[in-house]
């Protein structure tokens, strides 16, 4: 059994095999010992150490992998060894291609660094590239700049030398490393003044990331807290839930329930709400650990399944509204009496099924062919095609009591379909007809549904020679309900009956005069003295 020994390189711990640690320490304390006429040599090996640990990290295929000897030797191979880089013609090493990283650069940065990130990784001149920047700037009309800061969010910037020569596409050799971090400190010893503006510069941009950090918590947490209210609202837990879940007006063009509707809103709006909350609060405290590659895949997944789900019954609800088909039912009764009783009871209406809400049911008064009363239901529904249509329309059951015993008609503001036709979009017309000299008393709750007169409980509405209004109203004379004026003329009698009443104006052969008038007031006569 191999002894193992833990280590710890740029903050990271690895599992070593014995053999592999000696060899690595043996490596770094020739790497040191080959240092000694440099003056940064503990920055050198703190760029050499994270090198190595990004080499190992890379070949690990979970974090408590032990390293053995061989992958130390590929990574010395990579890296190079001390006597290669004091020769003048350092020995052939294994080719090794680096591919280009992206990065912001902190040292061409005037202010976050994104351009000349950009610069380096496509290969083209920096200033060429902040040009660009400032083009799309002004042709986004300013939306840009919420681009720059979304990518100065998400690009990493290159903190160490292996990141920066990473970024410039470069080997991350010993001689690199060491190169690199000596034209670093004569640049800062040669320009004082460009460390100070890159530190404020610095200072800026923290700045800048906190107040950022700050409105995406505070915006996405308020989004997520009203989803969270509106799902427990409609959850069965509420009472409210059973209010709403049985309205199903929402459910007829969705084709699902309120309350699914609800939760994949919740997951389409409310996943990357969360990302964003997430975000800023690690803008503003960057010790707060990110989410792991596994929950971001799954919290992807179920965001993906959401959307597919919602995208399908979205455009299946369009495809089942193609055609649309309206049947007729009719019925005909007798009443001895002369006004009819209209109530509205939903007893009769089974919870079971799916409910619709009376702002789909609309009663109509009008006159009747005859002396019985009718009534006739028009049902309309829409599907995909015109068989399934129809099919839809006869699945819609409407309750109705005809109650001849006490000359009432009991009718419900709710009618049922079945759940798989909730596409339909269900449409109900009610038109109750009334003979002449008859009328319906308006009685319980019947005012709680459309009516296209305006008639409340208690209330009645008549049907007066063709005529249909309600009590409450003053309906104007028309020509049918004037009656016409009888005229009988001879010799000194002059008899006029009009709506007024009847009117005899008489004469004698001395030629005096008498008028008899009979109206509602009475009888009046006038005569010549």
């Amino acid at each position: 059994m191999n002894k193992t020994i833990d280590i710890s390189l740029a903050g990271l711990l690895f599992h070593l095999e014995e053999s592999a640690y000696y060899k690595l320490k043996n490596y770094l304390q020739l790497v040191r010992n080959s240092l000694n006429s440099e003056e940064d040599t503990d920055e050198i090996m703190n760029e050499v150490e994270a090198r190595i640990a990004e080499l190992l990290m890379k070949k690990q295929t979970h974090p408590n992998e032990v390293v053995n000897e061989k992958q130390i030797d590929e990574i010395i191979e990579i890296i190079g060894k001390p006597e290669e880089f004091e020769d003048e013609e350092p020995e052939k090493r294994p080719e090794y291609s680096p591919k280009k990283s992206l990065f912001r650069d902190p040292d061409q940065a005037m202010i976050g660094g994104v351009a000349a990130g950009f610069a380096h990784y496509l290969g083209i001149d920096v200033t060429l590239m902040r040009i660009l920047f400032l083009i799309l700037l002004f042709v986004t009309k300013g939306s840009f700049l919420l681009i720059y800061i979304l990518l100065w969010i998400i690009i990493p910037k290159a903190k160490t030398v292996s990141d920066k020569l990473k970024m410039k596409g470069e080997k991350v050799s010993l001689d690199n490393i060491v190169e690199n971090v000596s034209n670093e400190q004569a640049d800062m010893k040669n320009s004082p003044m460009g460390e100070n503006i890159e530190r404020m510069g610095a200072g800026l941009g923290e700045v800048i990331l906190k107040l950022l950090g700050l409105f995406l918590a505070f915006i996405s947490g308020i989004v997520l807290l009203g989803l969270i209210i509106s799902a427990l609202a409609i959850s069965p837990l509420s009472d409210f839930s059973i209010i709403v879940n049985q309205d199903a007006a929402v459910f007829q063009h969705v084709g699902m329930p309120l309350m699914w509707l609800n939760i994949l809103t919740l997951l389409l709006v409310g996943i990357p709400f969360a990302l964003l909350f997430i975000l800023g609060l690690k803008l503003l405290f960057p010790h707060i650990k990110s989410l792991s590659r596994n929950v971001l895949l799954i919290l992807g997944t179920i965001w993906i399944i959401s959307l597919i789900v919602l995208s399908v019954k979205t455009v299946s609800g369009i495809a089942h509204k193609s055609f649309d088909i309206e049947i007729t039912e009719s019925q005909t009764f007798y009443s001895p009496k002369d006004t009819l009783i209209l109530k509205i009871n939903d007893n009769n209406v089974s919870v079971t099924n799916q409910q619709l809400t009376d702002d789909d049911i609309r009663i109509y008064f009008e006159e009747s062919p005859d002396s019985l009363f009718h009534f006739r239901l028009v049902k309309t529904a829409e599907g995909i095609n015109e068989k399934e249509a129809r099919k839809a329309a006869n699945k819609l059951v409407y309750p109705v009591d005809i109650d001849t015993l006490h000359h009432q008609i009991v009718l419900s503001s709710r009618f049922l379909y079945p759940a798989k036709y909730g596409y339909s979009d269900y449409d109900l017309e009610i038109f109750l007809m009334i003979p002449k000299g008859k009328a319906i008393l308006i009685g319980e709750n019947a005012d709680d549904v459309y009516m296209n007169y305006d008639c409340e409980e208690g209330e009645v509405i008549f049907n007066r020679e063709g005529q249909i209004y309600c009590s409450n109203q003053n309906p104007e004379k028309d020509e049918n309900d004037r009656r016409e004026e009888i005229k009988i003329q001879g010799d000194g009698v002059n008899i006029s009956i009009d709506e007024k009443g009847l009117k005899i104006k008489a004469k004698d052969k001395d030629g005096k005069k008498a008028v008899i008038e009979i109206d509602e007031k009475g009888v009046k006569v006038k005569k010549d003295r």
